[in-house]
């Protein structure tokens, strides 16, 4: 084909399109399209129909962070297995609470949920995606640097067919579903921020007053700075109960002000899943039962601007316990290694015949017992890498005891290896 006939054809399709003969059929829809659905349909220019679908539901994005530095850092079969891991586990665990996935590219992956309980769906989902990247494919990563982030939003989104029909194997690279909505937009903003550590630097410009004093006898000088408030505090005084002020010291001579300007940075990194508003009031219903829900880790995002979106947003670092391949051991050596660690972690005293570990940098005064029990308690919940094999403490066989200054943690000789 020539670039003229080319030509021809691209502006026919365009008239033809834009043709007010040209009709779009659109049919409400509840459950989630998928490419092979009779109700989406390429253009027909022989019939002048498109026939659409509107869906109102929850739409999560995941994208992995620094991407770029990860591909700058490690090699190319590295880099190959990490997307290709990345992106198999993500559809795995998409679908464990009915979430469909819907688009794929490079390595962000959009995930869409049927009406019913979209809200409860898509937080589960965003919770154990957050799990599966955190504590199943970073542990391969000495240097914990592989980390992702979710955005998550609800709305109307009119799904249609996009591409043109070739023959051969280059057919199916020529489809695809595409999601139009606001929904679809807000979410991918979202998740470009989730998980992510930004630096603002802001400009501050304040007074500062340079004193000049005199000194005849040695015929020096020397300069000195002062804020405002230090020069009339400390440089000054009041002559008797007049309104005249004079200097402190003998030897000054004058003084002048000029500006400063100094630069400020403030870093914060923002929780690994986002949401917009009327999706957090949602997972408050739908996903009550959730220990993240139940305890309030759901804050708002203050330093968050989605442009477009004027609502709240609200974010959570939470996941879920991936406990696989449970077996019981009765050696002892794994043991005290994994209360080694934990002494080094925690800048604590072990005794190692007794199997005690005495907190004490861990126990804030301030806190009733209770609170402490709890703070203690989250922290042995967490699982340590020791010599490759995983350990965790059963809290069931557990005690804590309690001294005016210190908590005695006590182990049972039994205990979990998690294995590979």
């Amino acid at each position: 084909m020539s670039l003229d006939d080319l030509r021809k054809s691209i502006e026919e399709e365009i008239q033809g399109m834009l043709s007010s003969d040209f009709k779009i059929e659109i049919t409400e829809t509840t459950t989630v399209p998928s490419l092979d659905d009779i109700g989406i349909t390429y253009p027909n220019f022989v019939t002048g129909i498109q026939k659409c679908k509107l869906i109102e539901t929850c739409v999560l994005y995941i994208d992995l962070r620094k991407s770029t530095d990860l591909n700058l850092s490690h090699r190319r079969d590295t880099m190959s297995k990490l997307y290709s891991t990345f992106i198999r586990s993500i559809m795995k665990a998409a679908t464990q609470y009915n979430g469909k996935v819907r688009n794929v590219v490079g390595d962000r992956v959009m995930v869409l949920f049927d009406s019913a309980e979209c809200f409860g769906n898509a937080y589960k989902t965003a919770v154990l995606l957050n799990s599966v990247v955190a504590k199943l494919l970073n542990k391969h990563f000495i240097n914990n640097e592989i980390k992702a982030g979710v955005g998550i939003d609800y709305g109307k989104m009119l799904v249609t067919k996009a591409g043109i029909i070739k023959k051969g194997y280059e057919n199916t690279n020529y489809k695809s579903l595409v999601w139009l909505g606001k929904p679809a937009n807000i979410a991918a903003k979202l998740t470009d921020l989730a998980n992510k550590t930004i630096t603002k630097q802001t400009l501050h410009k304040k007074d500062v007053i340079w004193e000049r004093l005199e000194f005849p006898l040695t015929q020096k000088d020397s300069w000195l700075p002062y804020t405002p408030e230090e020069f009339l505090e400390k440089r000054l005084k009041r002559i008797g109960w007049t309104k005249k002020f004079e200097h402190v010291d003998q030897y000054y001579d004058y003084h002048y002000v000029i500006q400063k300007t100094e630069v400020k940075s403030d870093e914060f990194t923002h929780s690994p899943i986002l949401m917009t508003e009327v999706v957090y009031k949602g997972v408050l219903k739908e996903a009550e039962d959730m220990s993240s829900v139940k305890d309030g880790r759901i804050k708002e995002e203050t330093k968050i601007n989605i442009p477009g979106y004027n609502g709240k947003v609200y974010g959570v670092d939470t996941g879920l316990r991936l406990l696989n391949n449970i077996q019981k051991s009765t050696s002892i050596k794994p043991l005290m290694c994994f209360l080694e660690v934990l002494g080094t972690l925690l800048h604590c005293k072990i005794n190692r015949y007794l199997f005690f570990i005495t907190i004490e940098q861990f126990v804030v005064p301030d806190l009733t017992w209770n609170q402490n029990y709890q703070k203690i308690e989250l922290m042995f919940q967490r699982v340590y890498q020791v010599h490759d094999t995983y350990l965790l403490v059963d809290l069931n066989s557990t005690r804590l005891y309690q001294s005016p200054q210190k908590i005695y943690i006590a182990f049972a000789n039994h205990f979990y290896t998690i294995s590979h």
